[in-house]
């Protein structure tokens, strides 16, 4: 299951949907792993490559929705929860979106807020 489980993640997380994400978590996919497909071969932080960088890539989406951004919290913690490194989505979205902001009222926020109070 380890490459079409890699696949059904990032879709699961594509397609926003937690109850799926968090099948596949519960079934033992790494929350840290490379996506090298997505990545590239260098693994730069300028693009997506592990399942929580994923999460806030998908977040530059324009057309999402407020059901969208809550279901993309729920990802970003429950990716959290199953020990996911936040500093490379941080990184990434602080390149993306600026230094983080606390008391921004955007949508953008209620995912970044997740990620940046991960103690």
């Amino acid at each position: 299951m380890e490459e079409q489980g890699k696949k059904a993640l990032i879709a699961a997380i594509i397609s926003h949907d937690a109850g799926t994400v968090k099948y596949y978590l519960e079934s033992g996919e790494d929350p840290n792993q490379v996506f090298p497909a997505i990545a590239g071969a260098d693994h730069s932080i300028h693009q997506p490559a592990t399942p929580l960088t994923l999460v806030v890539s998908c977040l530059s989406n324009s057309l999402l929705e407020e059901f969208d951004i809550k279901e993309f919290a729920a990802i970003a913690k429950l990716l959290i929860e199953y020990g996911a490194d936040p500093k490379p989505a941080m990184e990434l979205a602080e390149m993306r979106h600026g230094k983080y902001n606390a008391e921004s009222e955007s949508s953008l926020m209620q995912v970044w807020r997740v990620i940046a109070n991960v103690k």
